[in-house]
């Protein structure tokens, strides 16, 4: 059986994930990255897409969601890999998965409100 477009019955679903990879070279620790990247639900996706000629200057952000992610392998959903660099601490690296969750969240209010739309619209 095929999930939810918003992967949920009725809100729209996302996570974000922060990975931490250690590069060892020999004996040492040589450097670390975080990579810090977003899993939106194709429900998300679908409606920021169909209604993007109505996004406002200040939501740049969704073209630039629409831009960047890709199909998972599993096409169910997308990702998009927003940071991805060598991390001077752990707490930039936090400050990096918070912004991006506050991004995801305005995402899934774009896709309630052009869900809104077109609901409005079947009736």
């Amino acid at each position: 059986m095929k999930p939810p477009e918003f992967w949920d019955e009725k809100d729209p679903y996302s996570q974000v994930k922060r990975v931490r990879e250690v590069r060892i070279l020999g004996e040492e620790v040589t450097r670390e990255f975080y990579f810090i990247f977003a899993e939106i639900n194709p429900g998300t996706y679908r409606l920021i897409e169909k209604y993007s000629d109505r996004l406002k200057p200040d939501e740049e952000f969704a073209v630039q969601f629409l831009t960047e992610a890709q199909l998972r392998e599993d096409g169910e959903g997308y990702e998009w890999h927003v940071y991805g660099t060598e991390a001077h601490s752990p707490e930039d690296a936090q400050e990096m998965t918070l912004a991006l969750t506050e991004i995801v969240i305005q995402l899934h209010r774009l896709a309630l409100r052009f869900r809104n739309i077109e609901n409005s619209r079947k009736k």
